[in-house]
């Protein structure tokens, strides 16, 4: 490799990793490489990269000799300068291995810092987001002590075409100066909870006996306790039987079902039909009465695609067709980005700015040149405006989308097409037409009680033809596919189902339809169901859903919700690896040491409003709303106080006696096997022990068991 250089470099673009810096190079046209960097021949503009974070916050003990016991007696550990270093080889969770230097992450830092020292102007060219700033301006701030000129190349994919578009569009580095501060208030936050925090109750546990390292997190405490939570709901849930009456119609020769609608006066306190002699009495008098027409209405419904995805939409629809981890799911996606395949893949935005609107006929043939929609060229129209292309709800990032690389030759694994047909077909689908359904509705009276029939019909599949099942048997799966990609942050399997008919009688006002039979039954409610990947996904995403105070739910809705797209598939895979989680089948549980550490923890630690409170500060500091200094004093308050009225109350913890499935942090589920029997089959394989007291099993049976039997909650 050549090391010569010129003394100047004119132009230095720092990228994220090397895939990055080799992209950006080819389109710079610099063709010479360096150990560390790319440049032209001249070396005046050179391209070098990162490896992720390269720079890492010090330890407690690397500060102070009185910060390496654990005592209660050092708390609050608050730096008055925060330090930093090479990041230190990576150790399995739990690892009691003592930290080693990382050469690679050594060697790349001080080839960064010689090109830095030897640079007239540094553009950044890492991702754009909090994390991608952080991680170019540390080096440069913290290693290189760099003070010159700095300008901001804003990527949000890696194909040619991108990439010359943000060229042609670079800011000056003032203009993001605020997602560093934003990076930086998060990642020392973080430091000061689980330092702190960790320490205390790890501390104050082993008062009463246990010989656990407790690790407190901003967001994965919260996250812990959203589970727990559940089971407990789950495990205290009583059941209760209740009545559900159908009447089976007739009318014009066309047989329909009706559900009956109780009066208030037949409901109890709890809004159920309990009484069996008011059924009784019911049924007698509905079968000596006229059925006749109260109201009918029919028409056509028009259905648009879906917005296309974002990230943790992605993920959901990903673990659920597919069974994929959010981890998976988010790796196969940072591989089709770095092949150019796809756009962006860390983004919390589903709309798309209306310049791409311009390049949507290059990129639906890209994507289609391996003949993937050949069946459907007549109905796709690169012209057709679908509201997801509206510039005004464009965040930092816009949705995920494909490149205008041509599909057709490219090697990639049989996951990465799983994923890039997803991402494809959400994009296509927005240049289709409209799903239309034939809907309508019969309200019928019978002696005062009032009786509800609906149909649907699918009569224009429009953009729903891409998801529509080759033949008859795969039609439940489709049903259930296009019910996940309309509505992905759908979180309960449980509820009442709606009676759908697919065909209803033409009729009207005043007529009289037949009673062929009524149809009473005995429901049991159901109790939650436990999380899977998919709803624990979408319940961190919505947690506005989990607060019960009006203010914070409101400001919850206007928030990312707990973490971010980026962060949520390592904060559940970290508390798996930790043992506060486990996977029973394709369900997420508590184990016990997850259960009683949320429950010994004070609410203000694993309340989600105040975590997600948090997030929207540092929104906030993004946005140049709110400043560093601002947010940090408020933490350092908040931990402090947390300190002094904890430091005297022991807590209680069990030690967990289950685990997932050795391999169940990074497997997928494969086939179409029912949830019960995957429940099944990792739980007597995961572990050679009967499940313990409190790990649900037994409910997570029971659920499912309900489940196929059509019990409604």
């Amino acid at each position: 490799m050549n090391m010569a250089r010129t003394k100047t470099i004119e132009n230095l673009y720092i990228c994220e990793k090397p895939s990055q810096a080799r992209d950006l190079a080819r389109v710079l046209n610099l063709g010479t490489k360096h150990d560390y960097h790319i440049s032209n021949p001249a070396d005046t503009v050179g391209v070098t990269w990162c490896l992720g974070h390269l720079l890492e916050l010090y330890l407690p003990d690397e500060y102070s000799e009185n910060w390496k016991h654990w005592n209660l007696g050092t708390l609050p550990i608050v730096p008055e300068i925060w330090k930093y270093r090479a990041r230190l080889a990576k150790r399995k969770p739990g690892s009691r291995a003592a930290p080693r230097k990382d050469p690679e992450v050594t060697k790349q830092l001080q080839a960064i810092k010689k090109l830095i020292n030897s640079a007239s102007l540094i553009t950044i060219a890492t991702d754009f987001d909090r994390e991608g700033e952080a991680i170019a301006r540390l080096v440069l701030d913290e290693y290189a002590g760099y003070r010159g000129p700095l300008k901001r190349l804003c990527l949000t994919a890696l194909d040619d075409k991108s990439i010359r578009k943000s060229l042609a569009a670079v800011r000056d580095g003032a203009d993001t100066y605020n997602l560093y501060q934003a990076a930086l208030a998060r990642s020392r936050a973080d430091w000061l909870v689980g330092m702190n925090l960790s320490r205390l109750f790890t501390v104050t546990a082993s008062q009463n006996g246990a010989r656990t390292v407790l690790n407190i997190g901003r967001v994965t405490t919260p996250t812990i306790a959203l589970v727990v939570q559940r089971q407990t709901e789950i495990e205290n849930f009583v059941p209760r039987q209740y009545y559900v009456l159908k009447a089976e119609m007739n009318f014009a020769g066309c047989t329909y079902t009706a559900k009956w609608e109780p009066k208030d006066e037949a409901l109890d306190a709890g809004g159920y039909v309990t009484n069996p002699e008011y059924m009784k009495e019911l049924m007698n008098r509905l079968c000596q009465s006229q059925f006749v027409v109260e109201k009918y209405t029919s028409g056509n419904k028009k259905q648009k695609a879906p917005l296309p995805f974002d990230l943790t939409t992605l993920q959901q629809f990903a673990n659920r067709r597919f069974g994929y981890t959010a981890k998976k799911t988010l790796d196969i996606a940072q591989s089709l980005y770095e092949k150019k395949l796809t756009t962006y893949p860390r983004t919390d935005c589903r709309y798309l700015p209306a310049s791409i609107h311009d390049e949507a006929p290059e990129i639906l043939a890209a994507c289609g040149s391996d003949g993937h929609f050949s069946a459907f060229t007549g109905e796709i129209d690169p012209s057709a405006r679908h509201y997801a292309f509206n510039t005004g709800k464009v965040t930092a990032h816009h949705a995920i989308i494909p490149t205008s690389v041509p599909i057709s030759g490219q090697r990639i694994s049989s996951d990465e097409m799983n994923i890039y047909n997803l991402i494809r077909n959400s994009f296509t689908a927005l240049f289709m037409p409209e799903a239309v359904f034939r809907q309508a509705a019969i309200t019928l009276v019978a002696d005062t009680e009032h009786f509800h029939a609906k149909s649907s019909e699918l009569t224009v599949p429009g953009w729903k033809a891409l998801y529509l099942p080759k033949n008859r048997d795969d039609a439940a799966d489709s049903d259930k596919e296009q019910s996940d990609y309309k509505k992905p942050n759908d979180e309960q399997e449980s509820g009442p189902k709606e009676e759908i008919n697919r065909v209803l009688p033409v009729t009207k006002e005043g007529d009289v339809h037949t009673l062929i039979m009524l149809h009473p039954s005995i429901e049991t409610t159901r109790p939650p169901v436990p999380f899977t990947e998919a709803t624990l996904l979408g319940a961190m995403e919505n947690i506005s859903r989990y607060v019960t105070d009006p203010e914070d739910r409101k400001i919850l809705k206007e928030t990312d919700g707990l973490g971010t797209p980026a962060t949520r598939a390592d904060i559940i895979g970290n508390a798996i690896a930790r043992s506060y989680l486990y996977y029973e089948g394709k369900y997420i549980l508590p184990t016990e040491k997850g259960t009683s550490m949320i429950h010994a923890l004070p609410q203000i630690i694993k309340d989600v409003g105040v975590t997600a409170r948090w997030e929207k500060g540092l929104e906030m500091i993004a946005t140049g709303t709110m400043d560093y200094e601002r947010f940090m004093s408020h933490i350092t308050g908040w931990i402090g106080k947390i300190i002094e009225d904890n430091r005297n109350i022991p807590i209680h913890i069990e030690e967990s006696t289950r685990q997932s499935a050795p391999a169940a942090a990074g497997r997928y589920y494969a086939g179409k096997t029912s949830g019960r029997k995957r429940a099944g089959k990792t739980s007597g394989r995961s572990s050679g022990r009967k499940a313990a007291r409190g790990s649900g099993t037994s409910s997570v049976k029971t659920a499912a068991a309900r489940k196929r039997r059509g019990q409604t909650a």
